[in-house]
C-alpha cells in the first residue's frame, strides 16, 4: 500500500535526468545535421546517446575508423 520515500525520490530524479539527456540528444542530432558533410551523414548516423556517450552507427568498418579519427572534431562541433 505504501511506497518508500527513497523509491519515489529515486524515480523522480531518474525521470529528470532522462529528460535532460533526451534534450541533449536532440540538440546533438540537430548539430550533426548542420555540421557534418553530406558524405559523412550518408555513411554514419547518430544511433544513441546515454551517460555522456554518443553512439554512431556506420555503414562499414572503414567509416568506423574514419569517425574514430574525427572524434575530437565531432566533440567540438
Amino acid at each position: 500500500m505504501f511506497i518508500k520515500i527513497n523509491k519515489i525520490i529515486k524515480n523522480h530524479i531518474n525521470k529528470q535526468n532522462q529528460t535532460v539527456e533526451q534534450k541533449e540528444f536532440e540538440r546533438i542530432k540537430r548539430a550533426w545535421k548542420t555540421t557534418q558533410t553530406q558524405k559523412t551523414k550518408k555513411n554514419a548516423t547518430i544511433y544513441d546517446y546515454k551517460d555522456d556517450i554518443l553512439i554512431i552507427k556506420t555503414k562499414n568498418s572503414a567509416w568506423r575508423s574514419e569517425i574514430s579519427l574525427m572524434s575530437e572534431q565531432i566533440k567540438k562541433k
